[in-house]
């Protein structure tokens, strides 16, 4: 019972650090003030990208989406010219 015990405690102690390596967290800080910008949870923008594009920034699909999300390259720009931005390219 006590090796059990110190099992389910070390589990516990170390459940940050296991889902750390398993589940890393990529660009945190551009997720966090992105996601704070603009009214986000960045554990859903993180999610969304871990399924997209496993936090490959180089991804592209066979259909042309690009990027972390893979957003399509016309869906880009739109989304671009809705947020202000002047200076968008879709590479």
């Amino acid at each position: 019972m006590l090796l059990f015990a110190a099992a389910v405690f070390l589990f516990i102690m170390l459940t940050p650090y296991i889902h750390r390596i398993f589940y890393p967290l990529h660009y945190r800080e551009v997720i966090a003030e992105y996601s704070g910008r603009h009214d986000l949870e960045p554990q859903l923008v993180a999610a969304v990208i871990r399924v997209e594009s496993n936090f490959n920034s180089a991804a592209v699909s066979k259909k042309g989406a690009k990027g972390l999300m893979q957003i399509m390259p016309q869906t880009g720009v739109w989304i671009a010219g809705q947020m202000g931005m002047d200076d968008f390219a879709p590479e």
